[in-house]
Formats: C-alpha cells, structure tokens, sequence
C-alpha cells in the first residue's frame, strides 16, 4: 500500500487508515452505537471474516471493548458513508494471542470497513450534561436543606458522570469532565457532613483531592470532617498544607486556631481524666493492700491463740 494519504491514527505506526471513499457529517463520539460492514484480511491477504458476505452489518458501542482496540481507536475517525483500509499491528489487535488458523499470534490484521451509521445519543456530551442537570436539581435541593435528597441527587450525577471513557477523550475535555467531578465530590462532602456523615464526607472529598490536591475547599472540608471526628493532629496537618498553598485562606487560617485549642483542650482533659484515673487507681491498690494486712495480722492473731 503507497504511504500517500495514510493516516497515523495511534501516532505510533500501531493503526493507520487509507481512505478509499470520503465520507460526509461527523465522527462518532465515545459511547456512540455503530453499524458497520467489513471484510478482514491478515496481513498476508488471508480472509478470516466479512460482515458483507453474511449481508449483515456488525454493532458494536465504541469505547466500552467490545472490539479490539485498533476498531475503538479507529472507527471514530471516520464519518458516514466512508469507507476506510484499517492496518491494525498486533498491539492493537489479538496481539500474541491466536484466533484459530486464520489469525496466528502476532497478527497484522487488515480491514475495509464502511461507516454505515451511528447513534451518538449517548455520546460522552449528553451524559455530561444530564449529570450536570442532576447537581443542579441538588444544588436546589441543598438550598431547601433537603440534605438527603441532596446526597441522592449528587450520587446519581456522579454516577453518569463516571461511566465516562475518560481515557479516551482529549486533555481540554478530560478537564471538563474531571472540574465536574471535583464538584460533585465535594458537594456530596458538604451534604455529607450537614448529615453527620463525615467518614463518608472524607471519602468524597480525598476523591477531589485526587483530581486537584490543591484544591481549597477540598482541603478545609477535609480538615472539617477530620475534626468533627475527633482527629485534631490531622486537621491540623491538613490545614497548615492547605495554608502553604493557600497562604491568604482566612478560613483556613481561622479553622487551624481554631482546631489547635480543641486539641489542647481536649488533651487537657484526658491528661485530668488519666490522672484522677490513676489516682484511683492508687488509692483503691492501698485499700487493697491495707485490708491484706489487716486481714493477716487477725491471721496471726488467731494463729497465737491456738498455740497457747
């Protein structure tokens, strides 16, 4: 095949596209639900299958692995109507794995495939954007403290909004998906904590963490939940790398005073507790100790009056 007009779809030699027929419209999107007619060949001209010899076209949901990776990565560069030459290296097939006779291990595989038509109504965009109809609805809900519902509403766009093939999409789009999870993460931290929630809070707001580790109200209603459970030290080291991050965050700078008294206080307390528990301790191992010996002095005492 002349190299003229082929395209490196993997940027790596592992999947080129030789145009024979253009095509016309736009290209399917992640989730999109194709319908295509192929024939494929090995790289030494061995037909192994073809959809057009069985006068059916093949289905299949791009980016959920239904298919090899080379049909994933190189189905949605082509448009309605095309008909394209797939070169598909190993890497991007069956690799060393061998599909009966036909396809020994390490395979170069070849396919002309059309683009009939595709559904694109679960399209990465439209999952996106019924997730962000769902925080809305929370958003609403949380103003009404309707925390519960909140929370329910939060977790249902988090979980559309999860189900996206994130490894597939672009740097500019993976950041739009991943600025939408931050959010969800940490609205469901705040519902979370409204409810008394904060093991759970913690959980959501590590999630955002995750995606931004700077991220200020990640780090203060951490700090926030970490606190509420008693874990002062940890609060307190939350908050002091937030504030090197954030040096003007007067919340945080406020929250930090504010968790350093607790926890002097609170250790105060348990330094009083512990001692009046070991003063107790001692006194009761006194009263112990003293009616040993009362008990065996009336012992020897008795033991002195059997003798005489």
């Amino acid at each position: 095949m002349s190299t003229e007009n082929i395209l490196d779809i993997s940027k790596d030699g592992g999947i080129t596209k030789k145009i024979t027929k253009e095509g016309t419209g736009k290209t399917p999107s992640p989730f999109s639900k194709v319908r295509v007619h192929y024939v494929g060949h090995t790289s030494k001209g061995i037909k192994f299958d073809s959809s057009r010899d069985r006068n059916e076209p093949f289905e299949f949901v791009v980016g959920k692995g239904q298919v090899i990776k080379g049909w994933d990565l190189g189905i949605p560069t082509m448009k309605i109507g095309e008909i394209a030459v797939l070169t598909i290296k190993p890497e991007y097939g069956y690799g060393s794995q061998s599909m009966g006779e036909k396809i020994p291990a390490n395979s170069t595989l070849v396919f002309e495939v059309e683009l009939i038509s595709f559904d694109d109504s679960k399209d990465w965009r439209s999952i996106k954007e019924k997730s962000v109809v769902l925080k809305d609805n929370g958003n609403q809900e949380f103003q009404k403290n309707s925390y519960s519902s909140a929370t329910s509403q939060y977790q249902n766009s988090l979980q559309l909004i999860d189900e996206i093939p994130i490894e597939q999409l672009g740097e500019e789009d993976k950041n739009e998906v991943n600025g939408l999870k931050t959010v969800l993460n940490l609205n469901l931290a705040m519902t979370l904590i409204m409810q008394n929630e904060e093991r759970q809070a913690l959980d959501h707001c590590d999630q955002a963490l995750k995606i931004e580790p700077n991220n200020a109200k990640g780090i203060y209603r951490k700090a926030i939940c970490q606190g509420n459970l008693i874990k002062y030290d940890d609060a307190i080291k939350t908050l002091q790398a937030g504030i090197k991050f954030h040096p003007n965050n007067e919340a945080m700078i406020e929250k930090l005073k504010f968790y350093k008294k607790k926890r002097d206080a609170y250790n105060k307390k348990h330094q009083n507790n512990n001692k009046k528990k070991n003063n107790n301790q001692r006194k009761k191992n006194t009263r112990k100790k003293n009616n040993n010996q009362r008990k065996n002095n009336n012992k020897r005492k008795k033991n002195k009056k059997k003798k005489k």
